[in-house]
């Protein structure tokens, strides 16, 4: 029975196969939509969780008063100094603690004065000579001017504290708006750029835990000894999780705003498959009728259009995943991160697909049961 029931819904679908495709057009861009981004949040979650959960942690100082003191100061007070010393020797989880070789910027010149703190409106678009560019990568990055006094100080891979945030030097250029001067580029959207007045050893710490250890405990329990002994308005902070945290918030943003716009898409398709339902009925009444004629009991019926609007959102949630999920694969890619997906995410989608056929297709399908036989047959 259930094969007679198939055999009709097709027949009935590829009869009116253009009107198929633009009813089930609004559910393959939903659920494309959903794909691409519980896939693009899942692959960044896990790739800045795998680099928090490394073995290698960024420790840093800030200072939440102002950003011109010297942090190095403080660590040189001898109850910090020793505080650090310790680490490596009191905790065994702990198999190095080294304090970093890149730069923290006091002072720099912007709009030709000197100042501690500047609002950055820095160019998108700097050719590199070395690394990577600003679209290569996510979070906080910089990308340093070649020049002698930057290039023995500032290496790839390392970080550099502006206003007491930490970015990564990602990259090398030579393109240059400031006359031969040592610059900074950030990922904004204009052409200034900083150029360094003053800078001093970096604040940064790098801790590598022993394997078997839980590296975010260990590394909040450093941050929690260190914090005991700095003065009041500094404080450690673990810096690779603060980087995590920044770009999932980053993520979860633009997510929740594209998956409203999916929901909507898909609420509107489902209508429209209400709709279409409630169309196709109309021109199939002589042959619903027939089918009650010939003993199909309204059960029956009623179940025959169910089936075809869940097939029909089925059918479009399939090629809807397919489709996101190349979509998916080809942003990781460009973004170079790994492709990640999660079952239970897999099972929402599905799930929300089926729902969505079963509550476009209830009403038609209940009308398409009380479908008068005698009088349609007279």
């Amino acid at each position: 029975m259930i094969v007679y029931y198939l055999k009709n819904i097709f027949k009935s679908l590829s009869f009116n196969s253009f009107r198929t495709f633009l009813t089930g057009l609004g559910i393959l861009i939903g659920i494309s939509s959903l794909v691409i981004i519980f896939t693009i949040s899942d692959s960044f979650s896990y790739g800045m969780n795998t680099k928090v959960n490394g073995n290698s942690i960024s420790i840093g100082l800030v200072n939440s008063v102002t950003v011109s003191d010297n942090t190095n100061s403080i660590l040189e007070m001898p109850k910090v100094k020793q505080a650090l010393q310790n680490i490596s020797k009191d905790m065994q989880s702990v198999k190095s603690f080294t304090k970093d070789d890149g730069q923290e910027l006091l002072k720099y010149i912007y709009n030709s004065q000197e100042e501690n703190s500047v609002e950055y409106e820095f160019d998108n678009d700097v050719i590199i000579n070395e690394g990577e560019d600003f679209k290569s990568r996510v979070g906080n990055v910089v990308i340093v001017r070649n020049s002698d006094e930057f290039d023995n100080k500032i290496k790839i891979g390392k970080f550099i504290t502006v206003n007491g945030i930490n970015y990564e030097v990602i990259g090398y250029t030579s393109q240059d708006f400031s006359g031969g001067m040592p610059i900074l580029y950030f990922p904004e959207d204009k052409e200034t750029v900083i150029k360094p007045s003053s800078y001093e050893e970096s604040s940064t710490f790098e801790l590598v835990c022993n394997e078997n250890y839980n590296n975010k405990e260990v590394a909040k329990e450093v941050v929690d000894r260190l914090n005991k002994v700095v003065p009041e308005g500094y404080k450690f902070v673990n810096i690779s999780e603060e980087i995590n945290k920044s770009v999932e918030e980053a993520v979860n943003s633009i997510s929740i705003f594209i998956i409203i716009i999916a929901g909507i898409s898909i609420i509107v398709a489902g209508i429209n498959v209400a709709n279409i339902m409630y169309i196709s009925i109309l021109e199939r009444t002589n042959e619903v009728a027939i089918y009650r004629a010939l003993g199909m009991k309204k059960r029956e019926v009623q179940l025959l259009f169910l089936l075809e609007s869940m097939l029909i959102v089925f059918i479009f949630s399939i090629i809807g995943y397919i489709i996101g999920v190349f979509i998916s694969y080809i942003i990781v890619t460009i973004l170079r991160i790994n492709l990640v997906f999660k079952v239970e995410n897999i099972i929402k989608i599905v799930l929300l697909s089926m729902i969505i056929g079963i509550i476009a297709g209830v009403r038609p399908a209940k009308k398409a049961s009380n479908i008068n036989t005698a009088v349609i047959l007279k």
